[in-house]
């Protein structure tokens, strides 16, 4: 098995340790999902469930939880630069390389107001930004952000 597929199987079984369930897991993870889905609302799907088994196997470790809003961004980030990903890459730690940007965690300032993203709404439904749209890549241009 390659560290990517390892990776993932950790993950998706809950035996990664919670401590390195990073950021840049998380972006791990949504590549290697966005990766191998047919379709942006596949790939959410996948990573949603992903996100919430693991957080439901680690509950007493947990000070934040799931948060809607937070995770269809980042699932449209991650999914749109691997939509622009030549065939070069091959493994998730490449795509991260190439793809820098996306281990800033606040990234999502660029599109959200700290007080639109940590409402209790934007935590539990998907909620439009408000600073800057989002549109998915090779999906007939709907805006979701």
């Amino acid at each position: 098995m390659d560290a990517d597929a390892q990776f993932l199987n950790d993950f998706q079984t809950g035996v990664l340790p919670f401590e390195q369930w990073t950021h840049i897991a998380h972006i791990r993870m949504a590549y290697l999902v966005s990766k191998s889905s047919r379709n942006f609302e596949e790939a959410l799907l996948k990573i949603r469930q992903g996100i919430q088994n693991f957080n439901g196997l680690h509950a007493s470790k947990l000070t934040v939880g799931f948060h809607e809003t937070m995770t269809q961004l980042w699932a449209t980030l991650v999914w749109n630069a691997a939509q622009k990903c030549d065939s070069t890459i091959s493994d998730s730690n490449t795509f991260i390389d190439q793809n820098r940007y996306l281990t800033d965690s606040s990234l999502w300032k660029q599109y959200y107001s700290p007080t639109l993203m940590f409402s209790p709404e934007a935590k539990h439904t998907f909620i439009p930004a408000d600073l800057k749209s989002i549109t998915i890549d090779n999906l007939e241009s709907t805006t979701i952000v």
